[in-house]
């Protein structure tokens, strides 16, 4: 047994982590739930987290980001790799604000706060 400080320090190998599916459609809800489980099973290299999120994605969105998987840069590469998922995959905002009125159907009512007034 080692003398000296690192041998009261617990080395943890690994932990139990599952991570939620990927989510195409909101991917910064996706990485903000993905960080709080990093948080809790006290997962913060930067290599762990860079290699989570790339098990945890599928083949079409891996396809997207390939490049950074084949040349990683040396440091952070989990934020390089968050970074090129939300620039692919997130939506402004007009898009957003199109899709949510596109299925919206008013018929002859007006588009403003008549509905609430009596």
């Amino acid at each position: 047994m080692p003398d000296g400080p690192e041998s009261t320090k617990p080395e943890l190998e690994r932990v139990a982590f599952r991570a939620p599916p990927f989510w195409e459609t909101d991917p910064d809800l996706w990485f903000l739930q993905l960080e709080s489980q990093f948080k809790l099973s006290s997962i913060s290299t930067d290599e762990t987290k860079f290699h989570t999120v790339v098990a945890t994605l599928d083949s079409k969105v891996l396809s997207y980001v390939s490049d950074i998987l084949r040349n990683p840069p040396a440091d952070n590469k989990y934020d390089a790799l968050k970074t090129l998922i939300l620039n692919y995959f997130s939506r402004s905002q007009s898009t957003k604000s199109r899709v949510l009125l596109q299925d919206l159907q008013l018929g002859d009512k007006k588009p403003f706060l008549s509905c609430y007034r009596k």
